[in-house]
């Protein structure tokens, strides 16, 4: 339960029989206290060591800036991983492909299909832009979708 391991020499844990919150530390003369604490308090003794945990890794992070950087610790470090041109081509044919089909779909099929998947409205709205039944746009959406698959079984 109570581990010295913590670098803040406190440690806040839940007695689950009784649903009681407690703050663990040792003292100067190396004692083990035990408080219990309410519910308010042990949360905001956890976002603060959530908080020391996270400005501690920053600064790791910080000091590492001054090391040497070398291209494998720039990927590890990259937010979006680059795509191989493979897949940016292969995307790309998929998405032209796509465009292709959407282009031999009926005007009224086309232009609810492309509100709902692609300008993320809902078939509510659309059906309030167009001034028709919920149940006529999701028929017509989801013919659309009978013909797209069609044409790429063709």
């Amino acid at each position: 339960m109570f581990e010295n391991a913590n670098p803040y020499n406190l440690q806040i844990y839940a007695n689950e029989n009784t649903k009681q919150y407690y703050a663990a530390f040792v003292d100067e003369e190396g004692k083990k206290i035990e408080v219990e604490i309410s519910v308010a308090v042990a949360k905001v003794l956890f976002q603060t060591f959530v908080r020391k945990e996270r400005n501690l890794r920053r600064s790791d992070e910080r000091n590492l800036e001054h090391s040497e950087l070398n291209e494998q610790i720039l990927y590890q470090r990259a937010l979006h991983k680059p795509e191989s041109l493979e897949d940016i081509a292969f995307e790309n044919l998929q998405k032209e492909k796509l465009w292709k089909a959407i282009g031999t779909l009926p005007k009224i099929q086309r232009r609810r299909l492309i509100l709902y998947y692609f300008e993320g409205f809902t078939y509510e709205q659309i059906a309030q832009i167009e001034g028709c039944s919920f149940r006529a746009i999701k028929y017509s959406v989801d013919c659309a979708k009978e013909n797209l698959k069609k044409y790429f079984l063709k």
